[in-house]
């Protein structure tokens, strides 16, 4: 499986994304209003390139491209049983 698709079929919730910026270096679900993170793809030049959508409530306010950010996962279990 290609690298975009292995991102956006992954099932975990994202919760963080960080990146070396002296300002705005990163995206938290739960602070500053961000409601999810998604992964998504984008046509490049030659195929499909993985982005991460930023969510305040149902608007985008911010895309990344993944290859820029280091990608953390919400590991906490499920209370309900589901991964």
């Amino acid at each position: 499986m290609d690298k975009v698709k292995e991102m956006m079929h992954d099932g975990r919730p994202i919760k963080l994304i960080q990146w070396d910026d002296k300002e705005d270096g990163q995206y938290q679900v739960g602070f500053c209003g961000c409601t999810a993170i998604r992964a998504y793809g984008e046509p490049g030049s030659m195929a499909m390139v993985p982005w991460l959508a930023v969510y305040v409530g149902e608007e985008i306010v911010c895309r990344v491209a993944a290859h820029k950010v280091t990608v953390n996962y919400d590991l906490t279990p499920d209370p309900d049983g589901g991964e």
